[in-house]
């Protein structure tokens, strides 16, 4: 089955069709970019003005992902999605593994439904500012 694009917008990168919008969350006050690929393989959700986007899809920056993952946005913020941003945030995770990375080490991040950031042994590594 494949994507709704009914009142959606489209775009290609990499030779790759993607859909894109933006709409508000269900669960709060705040605003998300929805981005698609048709195949489903890559999902992402940018909260408008945060930095950090949540993959929700089977892959990301080329591996196999199992879970919702919350990542550190290395690009600027947005307080208005372009397409430009729109197309940035697709390149950056169709890109090289450097996603889950924090400050160049080892470290895979992942935050909690506060904002705190962890390591994979569970030690807090940064606050989260949205």
């Amino acid at each position: 089955m494949g994507v709704r694009k009914k009142g959606r917008r489209k775009i290609v990168c990499g030779g790759r069709n993607y859909v894109w919008y933006v709409s508000e969350d269900y669960d709060s006050a705040l605003m998300l970019l929805h981005i698609c690929s048709e195949d489903k393989k890559l999902v992402l959700v940018y909260p408008l003005s945060s930095n950090y986007v949540v993959s929700m899809g089977r892959v990301f920056q080329g591996h196999e992902t199992h879970v919702w993952e919350r990542m550190f946005l290395p690009l600027e913020s947005a307080e208005y999605i372009t397409p430009k941003f729109v197309a940035e945030l697709i390149d950056w995770a169709e890109g090289e593994p450097n996603a889950s990375y924090l400050d160049g080490r080892d470290k895979i991040v992942y935050t909690d439904w506060r904002g705190y950031a962890f390591d994979l042994k569970g030690n807090k590594v940064y606050t989260m500012m949205y």
